[in-house]
């Protein structure tokens, strides 16, 4: 587990310098420069992209992580990548293709509510072709647990060059297509990098003899990348549908998805940690299942969990406490100030989602993964649904309980599933604990009096709710990871005091 905390550690630094930037991005530049209007249609732009590079992509990144420890023990790598590039191309072509074919379709949805969207369609192909050729590549440093250098490129490198972008925006040396266009620029330079960066740390070399490869497990791996990408666009669409069916179906279109971003963007800090954890845990689930280590599997399910939910508390709580402020923050508040209540079931859903631990993972690399058909079916049509019916009567409220409810439901299934076949599941009796915890000092909170100054309301408010949650956690051995942490930084700090 040791590569895995340091990966951790420094996956989670670079990320939470991104949460940092995203924040000015989102939060300060994009209200203080630009429209709601103008926001809702960037982030249009974005989720279209993803949405369209999943489809591209078409499950191959999973490919990689499930099946190269099983090809690489046979000695069939080369053959392997060789597979993989022919299914690569492949579902490459045949997506643009439809992507062109059903630009119409598309183009229709927006049409009434956000006419906007049709003139930078093929921008957000160009992005989805840079993210799905980087993904591919990045999935083969995953291989070798190497998750912190793609972090900062994806969550500082981009976000410095989206800020320089909108400040150059703000200030009138380029218009929205121009930003748009190096927004275009900006996904293909880490393209490029991680291209270059996967090839120099994890050399491969490519046999289109894929003949030599048995039957079985050329189906097996066909197979397995079918059902991976349905649960990946499954995934994709829960992260997405809400904002593009806003715009199509809200009242104020574009500028309620503006203020949709920034509430799903606060409630979405959440998400972090379990994103990071689920990226280095891949390989190492993928490799315990090949050795039929299946006491790992468990163990490894029930410390992440509880270390996620320890972890999600903390930040949620942090937000939360800390809402109305942040809120006041942002340039021309009283435009987003709308969305506040948002957070609150983006935050629900991700801590529900932080606490469901590995399971995205295990079900994956197991031979669990075929459920992944009929759950990526149940998730778009009740995220589908659930948004149409919601969004026109509540709107953006309507869309932040589709969200909240789809994930709970979906990530229970989930634990169902994995319960019933292999007898395990990640809570405990410290689950129960740790939540205990967290609504007692929540409700402490409301007791408080307010501090008018906002700054001083947020120092003072995270301090207290620090101390109040940190130390019990910590003085009850709720997680025995949690405590090693707080034990290590508490010695290399004693150590540093010694030198002095």
């Amino acid at each position: 587990m040791g590569i895995i905390k340091r990966q951790f550690f420094k996956a989670s630094a670079a990320t939470y310098v991104g949460v940092a930037l995203g924040y000015l991005n989102v939060t300060i530049l994009f209200p203080y420069f630009c429209s709601p209007e103008e926001l809702g249609l960037y982030r249009v732009i974005i989720n279209m992209a993803t949405m369209f590079a999943a489809i591209a992509y078409m499950g191959t990144p999973q490919a990689i992580i499930k099946q190269f420890p099983f090809f690489n023990k046979k000695g069939q790598a080369k053959e392997f990548y060789g597979l993989l590039l022919i299914m690569f191309l492949t579902t490459l072509l045949i997506s643009f293709t439809l992507l062109f074919l059903l630009e119409n379709v598309v183009i229709s949805f927006f049409k009434d509510k956000s006419p906007e969207v049709g003139e930078y369609y093929y921008y957000s192909v160009f992005i989805a072709f840079s993210l799905a050729v980087y993904v591919l590549f990045i999935s083969n440093v995953r291989l070798i647990k190497r998750i912190a250098f793609p972090a900062f490129l994806k969550d500082v490198f981009l976000r410095l060059i989206i800020m320089g972008s909108i400040i150059l925006l703000g200030f009138e040396f380029i218009d929205f297509r121009g930003f748009i266009m190096l927004l275009c620029g900006a996904y293909l330079s880490i393209t490029l990098i991680g291209i270059v960066y996967s090839i120099k740390l994890v050399p491969f070399e490519v046999s289109l003899k894929i003949k030599n490869l048995k039957g079985i497990d050329i189906r097996d791996t066909l197979n397995f990348s079918l059902i991976t990408f349905l649960a990946s666009v499954s995934n994709i669409i829960i992260m997405n549908a809400d904002s593009l069916m806003i715009s199509a179906l809200s009242k104020e279109g574009l500028a309620d998805t503006g203020i949709y971003t920034i509430a799903f963007f606060i409630g979405s800090t959440l998400d972090i940690p379990r994103r990071i954890i689920n990226l280095v845990t891949g390989p190492m689930i993928a490799e315990y299942w090949v050795d039929g280590s299946m006491d790992k599997i468990k163990d490894a399910f029930k410390e992440t969990s509880i270390n996620s939910l320890i972890i999600g508390c903390f930040i949620f709580g942090v937000i939360w406490i800390n809402l109305e402020s942040i809120y006041q923050l942002i340039p021309n508040s009283e435009l987003y100030i709308k969305g506040i209540n948002v957070v609150l079931f983006i935050l629900l859903a991700r801590l529900f989602e932080m606490s469901c631990s590995i399971s995205p993972n295990i079900l994956t690399q197991t031979k669990l993964y075929i459920y992944n058909l009929p759950l990526a079916i149940l998730l778009v049509v009740l995220t589908v649904s659930l948004n149409y019916f919601l969004i026109p009567v509540y709107g953006i409220l309507g869309a932040g309980f589709a969200t909240m409810l789809s994930v709970i439901i979906y990530n229970s299934i989930k634990l169902i599933v994995i319960q019933i076949a292999f007898k395990i599941n990640p809570f405990e009796v410290a689950t129960l604990k740790v939540l205990f915890l967290f609504a007692l000092i929540i409700a402490l909170f409301y007791q408080l009096p307010e501090i008018e100054n906002v700054f001083l309301s947020i120092a003072l408010n995270s301090l207290i709710f620090s101390l109040l949650f940190v130390i019990p956690t910590y003085y009850f051995n709720f997680s025995r990871g949690f405590n090693q942490t707080i034990d290590n930084n508490l010695n290399q700090f004693k150590k540093y005091l010694n030198r002095k």
